[in-house]
């Protein structure tokens, strides 16, 4: 049952829990990345949505191309000037350009190769409108070219995944078991692109009959083709952010192999590398991999009509048993102790199920929020962080106490060298520390579904099927506690004690 119910990440830390921890880090990164590049551009983006539509299209169009960008700056000046609402635009919108540019720069110096693009505002196409305008059949070439960028985006993406059974290192040229990976929307936008701007593939020989067929301005004949700009700038930060990161995680990012996850399985897990490895394969093709949009407006239409209302947000509360399971009784309700934001750490969305919502993502975050799902789901989290800090600050607060020796004991396999900067920084409460936000970015996870690596194999290797999965991946997590807590413990003689308590105590609490 373990690819149907099971977490991948929990399924690592069985191989290695450094390992897991390793997942864990990712997907933190993943969001702390760009949650520093959707603040960059937030001030822009609250006074584009003020705009009227046509003022938007016209924004769009202007902004499109770098001759036509002054005078999208012009327009700016002049709404600027008569409307007092939109006080500052100009510096927001040169602030969203700036911070794009040096986004084009971090993806080149992770190994992401780009066309130099920088003097315009990227612009997202919508690939299926694009390939309905050429009517049944697509071109043969634009065909040849997307499976040419699949075939270099697979072979660059497992080029460290093999590891000889002899010496133990890291050898290249496989691709993970069950692993497939596809071009997501803005790569096949990508080729697109490339398609009608007349840039061939290697060995496509000449494209002379795309001459004039060149895209490198909005119009508004191929306007309709093209997402919202706010929805746009949105998708290529998440794209460029998951790109960085992913190259960082498996050592073609900065940092090289010397950082990467396949260096950490070479020297941790043993005969089950070839398993570790084909986690790490599921979980990157699972990134990959976007549901399609019927399936997005029914998974969408489930979660309208049995959590979009206020009976579903008082069910919330339940959270808090969980937590106090967690974290004890007085450390989950106790008012004191330091706040955390769950902003800090990157997370805004209620589930990892909800992050490919599509274009109903708007509709569906008002509705939660109205309902005050959201604003429950956001306080239940920041409990549940807020209770973790407390209950390890007071285990380390006797060094020679049985508790500190305790706290040592659980974290260092997942910490390994860096547990003596994680105990000094929750000394010191130092909130900035990556080992502080890790460990409560981790503890988060034990109990809810905040990361792909939170899913099962199942879920992540398909598309369609993750509708299977709607309103379920909560109760995934605790079948999971209920196996690593309960369950496993029982199993064994000097742990079945722990294990009677611990049944004892979720039963009560939660």
């Amino acid at each position: 049952l373990d690819p149907l119910i099971r977490p991948v990440v929990s399924r690592m830390e069985d191989i290695n829990k450094h390992l897991g921890n390793r997942m864990q880090k990712f997907e933190l990164d993943q969001n702390l990345l760009r949650q520093e590049y959707v603040d960059r551009i937030q001030p822009f983006s609250e006074h584009y949505k003020l705009m009227t539509p046509a003022t938007q299209k016209t924004l769009q169009r202007l902004s499109s191309n770098e001759k036509t960008m002054p005078k999208a700056f012009d327009m700016l000046e002049k709404l600027q000037k008569r409307d007092d609402r939109f006080a500052g635009v100009v510096g927001e919108f040169a602030a969203t350009r700036k911070a794009l540019d040096d986004l084009h720069t971090l993806q080149i110096e992770n190994g992401i190769e780009l066309p130099y693009r920088k003097g315009y505002v990227p612009r997202v196409m919508d690939y299926d409108k694009y390939m309905k305008s050429f009517g049944k059949e697509p071109p043969s070439l634009l065909d040849e070219m997307e499976k040419k960028a699949l075939k270099k985006k697979q072979d660059e993406l497992y080029s460290h995944m093999e590891v000889d059974p002899d010496t133990g290192a890291v050898k290249s040229g496989i691709t993970p078991t069950g692993s497939k990976v596809e071009l997501d929307a803005m790569e096949k936008a990508e080729v697109l692109r490339d398609y009608f701007e007349g840039r061939r593939p290697a060995g496509s020989g000449k494209m002379g009959h795309q001459k004039g067929r060149t895209i490198d301005a909005i119009t508004g004949e191929n306007q309709q083709y093209y997402s919202d700009m706010l929805d746009g700038l949105q998708d290529y930060v998440n794209n460029a952010t998951y790109k960085v990161t992913r190259n960082r995680f498996t050592g073609k990012g900065a940092g090289g192999m010397e950082k990467s996850i396949f260096a950490d399985i070479t020297a941790h897990a043993g005969d089950r590398a070839q398993e570790a490895m084909d986690l790490v394969g599921k979980r990157i093709a699972g990134g990959e991999r976007k549901v399609g949009r019927k399936t997005n407006i029914a998974r969408n239409f489930i979660y309208a009509t049995t959590i979009g209302n206020p009976w579903s947000t008082i069910t919330q509360i339940g959270d808090m048993g969980m937590n106090a399971y967690r974290n004890g009784l007085i450390n989950t309700v106790s008012p004191f102790g330091t706040k955390v934001k769950l902003k800090d750490f990157g997370l805004n969305d209620i589930a990892a199920e909800f992050t490919d919502a599509g274009a109903m993502k708007g509709a569906m975050d008002k509705l939660f929020r109205g309902t005050g799902f959201k604003q429950l789901d956001v306080a239940m989290k920041q409990n549940n962080m807020r209770g973790a800090l407390r209950q390890a600050k007071k285990q380390l607060a006797n060094k020679g106490s049985k508790s500190y020796k305790k706290f040592i004991e659980e974290n260092r396999p997942y910490f390994e060298g860096e547990t003596d900067d994680l105990v000094n920084a929750l000394k010191r409460n130092d909130m900035d520390n990556e080992n502080v936000k890790l460990f409560l970015f981790t503890r988060l996870s034990k109990t809810q579904p905040i990361s792909l690596s939170e899913m099962p194999e199942i879920y992540l290797n398909s598309k369609a099927g993750r509708l299977g999965y709607a309103l379920k991946t909560f109760t995934i997590k605790q079948l999971e506690v209920v196996r690593a807590d309960i369950l496993r413990k029982l199993a064994k003689k000097e742990t079945m004690k722990e294990g009677m308590q611990n049944a004892a105590r979720l039963a009560v609490w939660f």
